[in-house]
């Protein structure tokens, strides 16, 4: 218990040194790849996936998308989709190769699709590689660069204020 206490404010340090040093990256007129981080237990709907390709103006299949659980079963360890808090470190180190591909990986727009928080969702979101970050909610703001008062549950309002806000930002 202990030791998971001091393993989670090394995070939480690690994180305010990566969003101090974060400095503001414009995106290139053309859209490439998109990292969505979102909980298992409150998904995108993939069913409009294609809606969200459509806003970004991507290929669906450059979104890539890793889905958080507080308890990783064995029958899903070789599911490289899925992370867990045991899948990081001390500091804010990913130890699966799913987490270390958000980190190696330049994403142009890192969607931080979920609204509960939790450490090492956080981390994941801020330390990811992308040149511009989204968010839901307005509880952990500094990781983000636009960050959306919207439900989870809520895909087609997101979806709405995405388009609009990435427009008037010149993004899309």
């Amino acid at each position: 218990m202990f030791l998971n206490r001091l393993k989670t404010r090394s995070i939480v340090k690690q994180l305010e040194k990566v969003n101090a040093a974060r400095q503001p990256v414009t995106v290139g007129n053309r859209l490439k790849s998109v990292c969505v981080i979102e909980m298992e237990s409150d998904k995108f709907d993939r069913k409009k996936l294609n809606k969200l390709a459509k806003v970004l103006r991507v290929k669906e299949e450059n979104i890539l998308f890793r889905s958080f659980v507080k308890l990783r079963k064995k029958e899903d360890k070789e599911k490289s989709d899925l992370f867990s808090p045991k899948d990081i470190g001390w500091k804010g180190v990913f130890k699966t190769s799913g987490l270390r591909d958000i980190n190696n990986t330049a994403f142009d727009v890192l969607i931080s699709y979920y609204t509960e928080e939790h450490v090492v969702l956080s981390a994941v979101s801020s330390i990811g590689n992308a040149s511009f970050k989204i968010g839901l909610g307005e509880d952990y703001y500094q990781a983000h660069d636009l960050s959306l008062d919207v439900q989870v549950k809520e895909t087609d309002v997101f979806l709405f204020e995405l388009e609009k806000y990435l427009k008037i930002l010149k993004i899309i």
